[in-house]
């Protein structure tokens, strides 16, 4: 019985891929720990979109 090997390009691709989902998680984890703390604080900018929206509802 043949057994297949795996090529060492898969095996450098498999591992690249695995290494830039890592670190996208870490940014989307980080980014994510920094708006919670920025709320809390409440120091945290609102977009344009959300100005907008919210003068709107004054005028009502």
């Amino acid at each position: 019985m043949v057994l297949l090997q795996p090529s060492t390009f898969v095996l450098e691709l498999g591992l690249l891929l695995t290494v830039l989902a890592w670190g996208g998680l870490l940014v989307v984890v980080l980014h994510g720990r920094y708006v919670v703390e920025r709320i809390a604080a409440g120091t945290y900018q609102n977009t344009p979109a959300d100005e907008a929206e919210k003068s709107e509802q004054h005028e009502r």
